[in-house]
């Protein structure tokens, strides 16, 4: 029973923290982090994957919350480009 309580105590914060990426075909990752660096997105599933989309690829909108959008700068800049 202790046992158990432990691997919960160990299981929660890694899915309170997982965040799901939104692609543009419709599917979707879980993602423990997910940032913008020079103008490709970047997924870490776990701890040693690291995977790199296209823009275009992600739905920015529905992947980054708009608070997000206002810290960076440079998507910022993208979006109103695009509108």
């Amino acid at each position: 029973m202790r046992y158990l309580l432990i691997l919960l105590m160990l299981a929660i914060p890694a899915l309170v923290q997982a965040k799901t990426v939104y692609l543009s075909d419709g599917s979707t990752l879980e993602a423990r982090s997910v940032w913008v660096e020079k103008g490709k997105v970047k997924v870490l599933t776990n701890k040693e994957s690291l995977v790199e989309f296209n823009k275009k690829e992600v739905n920015m909108k529905k992947t980054f919350s708009k608070k997000k959008y206002k810290k960076n700068k440079k998507y910022k800049k993208h979006r109103k480009s695009k509108d």
